[in-house]
C-alpha cells in the first residue's frame, strides 16, 4: 500500500459516527482537516477497512504524502523516473500497496506505454486513467499467473505486509530477471519523527489530567494543561485546532462536555492507529536486515540504499532493489 505517507481530509472521519460526534461544532471532519495521514496494513479486515475508509475520503489524483514538502517528495519522484527510464517497451509492472495510485502515475507519466497494475487490500474508489487498480487484494495472496510481471514496485507499502508470505508470492508472479524496486518507510525519517512527535502530543491531549479538566469544566486546570501542550507541541496544527474547538465547552454543561470529550476522542481514533502501525511497520536496522535475509531467498538484491531529503540530506526511506532469480 502506499503510504506514507504521507495527507490531511480522511484522518478524523471514524466508522461509526454518531450525533454526539457532531455536537457544537467539534466535528469529526474539522479536526481531521487538520492531520496528516500515512498508509500501512493492520490485520487483515481492520486494515481494509481503515484504508478504505481513508482513500474513499479522498479526490482523485491523492496521494498520502501530497502534504509533504516537495524537499520529501522530489527524491522519491526522481528516483520512479529513472526506474521508468530503465524498463523494457510495454513492460507489465506490478505495484504492491498501491493506494490511489502515485507510483503508477509516475511511472506512466514517464513512459505511457507501460502497463501498470496495482493492488490495495482497501477499496481504491478513484482509479487513475491508464493504469488498473485492483481493491481487496493481499500482496500475499496475489490472484496473477506465474511469470506475468515483468516488474514490481512498491511505495510506502510493502514493508506493512507479512515478508515471509509476500516474498515468495512476488517472486512467483514476476519473469526470472525482472525487476523490484521497493521504497520503505525509514525509522529515523522525518515522516517518523513528525508521527512520533504527534503520538506524544495526542496522549496528552487525551490524558487523564486533561479528561479531567474537561469533564469539570474546570477552566484553570485547562488552561494549565492547554498551556503545557502548547510549549511541547505548539508547532503541530491539529493539536491547536483541538484545544480552539475543546475550549467553549468548558462553558456548558456536563452533558455538553462529555460529548465533546467522546466526539475529539472518536474524531482522533484513526489517525492513532496509523500512526502506531506505521511506527511498528518502518525499518529499523534489524527489521531491514530481515527483509533482505527473506527477499534474497528469491532475488538477487543490490546494497540497499537511502533515499534522502533534498534540503537536509536527512533519510526519507529505504530503498530495496534487485532481480527475479533465474533460478
Amino acid at each position: 500500500m502506499e503510504s506514507g505517507g504521507p495527507t490531511a481530509a480522511a484522518w478524523g472521519r471514524t466508522r461509526d459516527r454518531t450525533p454526539e460526534d457532531q455536537c457544537c461544532g467539534l466535528s469529526v471532519e474539522t479536526i481531521g482537516r487538520q492531520s496528516q495521514g500515512w498508509e500501512l496494513l493492520l490485520d487483515a479486515e481492520a486494515s481494509a477497512s481503515t484504508w478504505t475508509e481513508f482513500w474513499t475520503s479522498q479526490g482523485a489524483n491523492a496521494h498520502c504524502m501530497q502534504d509533504a514538502s516537495p524537499a520529501l517528495w522530489r527524491p522519491l519522484e526522481e528516483h520512479w523516473n529513472s526506474l521508468a527510464s530503465r524498463l523494457p517497451p510495454r513492460t507489465r509492472v506490478l505495484d504492491l500497496g498501491c493506494g490511489a495510485g502515485v507510483v503508477g502515475r509516475m511511472l506512466l507519466a514517464a513512459r505511457p506505454e507501460l502497463r501498470v497494475v496495482g493492488i490495495d487490500l482497501a477499496t481504491i474508489p478513484h482509479v487513475e486513467r491508464g493504469m488498473t487498480i485492483l481493491s481487496g487484494i493481499a500482496m500475499e495472496e496475489l490472484p496473477f499467473a506465474a511469470a506475468s510481471f515483468g516488474a514490481a514496485v512498491s511505495q510506502f507499502g510493502y514493508e506493512y505486509g507479512d515478508p515471509e508470505r509476500a516474498a515468495p508470492e512476488l517472486a512467483r508472479v514476476l519473469s526470472r530477471g525482472a525487476p523490484l524496486s521497493l521504497v520503505a518507510h525509514h525509522s529515523d525519517s522525518s515522516i517518523l519523527a513528525k508521527s512520533r512527535s504527534r503520538m506524544q502530543a495526542q496522549a496528552l491531549l487525551l490524558g487523564e489530567a486533561m479528561r479531567a479538566a474537561v469533564l469539570a469544566g474546570d477552566v484553570a486546570g485547562f488552561g494549565t494543561q492547554a498551556a503545557n501542550l502548547q510549549a511541547a507541541h505548539g508547532d503541530d496544527p491539529l493539536i491547536s485546532e483541538c484545544l480552539r474547538l475543546l475550549r467553549p465547552h468548558l462553558y456548558r454543561g456536563e452533558m455538553q462536555r462529555l460529548q465533546a470529550w467522546n466526539a475529539l476522542g472518536n474524531a482522533l481514533s484513526l489517525g492513532i492507529e496509523i500512526n502506531r502501525q506505521l511506527e511498528r511497520s518502518s525499518l529499523t536496522p534489524q527489521r531491514l536486515e530481515r527483509h533482505l535475509s527473506i527477499l534474497s531467498g528469491y532475488f538477487s538484491l543490490a546494497q540497499p540504499a537511502v533515499i534522502t531529503r533534498n534540503d537536509t540530506g536527512e533519510p526519507v526511506a529505504y530503498r530495496i532493489e534487485g532481480v527475479r532469480k533465474i533460478c
